[in-house]
């Protein structure tokens, strides 16, 4: 009768779940608390730059859009869509090599896709106030 030779046995894993799957309350709240600070800083800084280029008292938003001219608003915009592109790097670089992949992928990646299309419409509706 032929021998039966026994399968090696694998160890059972410290943690039953992969780590594709592994989620962290702490982290949700730390994306929560960073998305909402770039926010602030994104809209404030909009604001401060479209202030401080008024020329007159009754000048606004209108006056930021009709300028054709590049301006601080044109690039503090492209800087927010710069910051968005860094943003969906890091949420790449996150779902790969995180320990809560799932966390710090959607966090970085919801900021980062918000920050770049509001940032993309805001100077393409800039572009079409100027050329139309």
């Amino acid at each position: 009768m032929a021998q039966v030779i026994p399968l090696p046995q694998r160890p059972l894993p410290l943690d039953p779940q992969p780590r594709a799957t592994v989620r962290n309350p702490a982290r949700a709240r730390e994306w929560s608390l960073v998305g909402g600070l770039v926010w602030i800083i994104a809209a404030l800084g909009g604001l401060v730059i479209a202030r401080l280029q008024e020329t007159g008292a009754e000048a606004g938003w209108r006056v930021a859009f009709e300028r054709p001219e590049l301006g601080a608003l044109d690039i503090w915009w492209f800087t927010v869509v710069v910051a968005g592109a860094v943003f969906l790097a890091v949420a790449l670089y996150g779902a790969l090599r995180s320990q809560a992949p799932r966390t710090d992928a959607f966090g970085a990646g919801l900021t980062g896709a918000v920050l770049s299309t509001v940032g993309g419409v805001i100077l393409f509706l800039r572009l079409l106030a100027v050329l139309g």
